[in-house]
């Protein structure tokens, strides 16, 4: 594919012209530039051209960043980045040994902020702390060892630091590092390495308007708190329950996991995979992106039940901190999706029942009567509390959703018999009665048609979609209605406009 517009060399203003050239990557028929906008959460493979999209899916953050431009960001740097001794913007500078002669206030000395001493001093203690993360990313892969690179890094955190006003933290540049990587690989024939190093900073800065509040206080640590005991629950209780009973921590895999959205979790090429559907899905639901990954998260632990079910809490540990996934970034996406269809009202409930049971915990310690503190995870304490943590598991959330389908059609039974047999008789194997339900003992298996048709409802409402973008005349309905491996018309999926049956709150 060639683009014409959004990525032009000079770094002049981009448009919303789509690349040429569209077709779709299983029949080759045309496609419309709508569907190859949604192409990461439909194709069962890697979609090219990721860098027209990221810019699309991100300026509905970062509304400038379609008209990015590198005489502006060079101005910006030239401004910020400031070196009294005549040296360039780059982290390796000839200083001179005798500095300029200084004048009233801006002198080495001067405590003034309009010093440019002072902001030098500054621009050094932030680029002293930068520079040795930026040289210890990816050290497996030379292209980030090359002084260019390193350079280029470098000058973008700096920047977004002094600019932004927002203090590096450790793990910023491994975001950046991706960023400038795929810019790399995308854009090389096209763009001058000055354009090359705008367009990132611009992307980097967009993308942590999304990901910047999870390195701020505890944020990481709630959210994964909420992944653990929200989500995977939700989409499998069993595991959930067995890592609860084992005393698992989910901070201390869980905060790396979300920060840096998995960059160290896959591949390079398997992972800007992962981020293109992540974004996508984001562009459908702005003001859900803690949910997006917390789904996220949970197709990413799912894909390794089979470590985490078993009964040694040193081997789960390293199962969760040395992670090695059998899934691609595309397979990883699909699951993402068809869990958020299958168990979003699910996560609804439990996370209305988690605020309440945290509001209800800190009015009893207002009140002067703690609850009782929970034992610590840790191999022996867990061997020594296993039963008593399966039983605190299931009263840690008052009145949740039955796990498995006959609870389910019972309790509708009780109050709803109707119901109860019309579900029964619409819904044969249980498809859409999760409620939390175990997804089976072994590695999950994408079901990318399900997904794909889970999809549809999502986006039934924004346009229609082509048969040969969904891969076929039809997909299976498995996770998106009906029964198992059968095959329904795309139109039978389509939900009525200003509904969304897989809306949930944001963060």
């Amino acid at each position: 594919m060639t683009t014409d517009g959004p990525l032009r060399p000079g770094g002049k203003p981009v448009t919303n012209q789509a690349p040429v050239d569209l077709t779709s990557p299983l029949d080759h028929a045309p496609i419309s530039e709508q569907e190859y906008l949604l192409a990461p959460l439909l194709w069962p493979r890697s979609v090219p051209e990721k860098i027209y999209r990221w810019i699309i899916y991100l300026s509905v953050v970062s509304p400038d960043l379609p008209a990015w431009n590198t005489q502006t960001y060079t101005e910006l740097r030239d401004r910020t980045l400031v070196d009294p001794h005549g040296g360039g913007a780059g982290p390796r500078r000839a200083a001179s040994t005798t500095p300029p002669a200084s004048s009233g206030v801006d002198h080495p000395l001067s405590q003034s902020e309009d010093s440019t001493w002072s902001r030098f001093f500054a621009l050094e203690e932030v680029r002293a702390t930068v520079d040795k993360d930026v040289m210890r990313a990816y050290p497996e892969d030379d292209f980030f060892q090359t002084p260019e690179t390193q350079a280029a890094l470098s000058n973008i955190l700096c920047l977004y630091t002094l600019h932004q006003r927002v203090p590096y933290r450790q793990g910023m540049h491994e975001l950046c590092a991706v960023l400038y990587w795929l810019v790399h690989e995308e854009r090389t024939g096209a763009q001058t390495a000055a354009d090359r190093e705008a367009l990132t900073y611009y992307l980097y800065d967009a993308l942590m308007r999304l990901q910047g509040f999870l390195f701020e206080r505890d944020h990481a640590v709630k959210h994964s708190t909420r992944f653990f005991h929200v989500f995977l629950r939700a989409i499998d209780d069993e595991l959930y329950r067995h890592l609860a009973a084992l005393g698992l921590e989910p901070h201390l895999f869980g905060i790396r996991w979300l920060r840096l959205l998995f960059a160290r979790e896959f591949s390079l090429h398997t992972l800007v995979d992962l981020w293109d559907g992540l974004l996508c899905m984001q562009r459908s639901h702005p003001n859900a992106w803690a949910d997006h990954l917390g789904y996220f998260a949970a197709s990413v632990m799912e894909a390794s039940r089979h470590h985490l079910m078993q009964d040694d809490y040193a081997a789960v540990m390293r199962a969760a901190m040395h992670y090695a996934s059998p899934l691609t970034g595309t397979d990883v996406v699909l699951q993402a999706v068809q869990f958020r269809h299958r168990f979003a009202p699910v996560v609804f409930d439990l996370d209305q029942r988690a605020q309440a049971a945290a509001q209800a915990a800190a009015a009893a310690a207002s009140a002067g009567s703690p609850p009782t503190r929970a034992t610590r995870g840790g191999p022996a304490a867990a061997a020594a509390a296993v039963g008593s943590r399966r039983k605190s598991a299931d009263s840690a959330f008052p009145g949740f959703l039955p796990s498995s389908r006959s609870s389910v059609l019972a309790a509708l039974t009780a109050t709803d018999p109707a119901a109860a047999a019309a579900t029964a008789a619409a819904d044969p194997l249980g498809t859409s009665t999760g409620g939390g339900a175990s997804l089976g003992g072994g590695p999950p298996r994408v079901v990318r048609n399900a997904a794909r048709g889970a999809l549809k409802a999502l986006l039934g409402s924004t346009g229609a979609l082509s048969s040969s973008t969904l891969g076929g005349s039809g997909a299976a309905a498995n996770g998106g209605g009906g029964s198992r491996g059968e095959l329904r018309p795309l139109d039978d999926l389509a939900v009525p406009a200003g509904s969304d049956p897989l809306a949930s709150p944001g963060r």
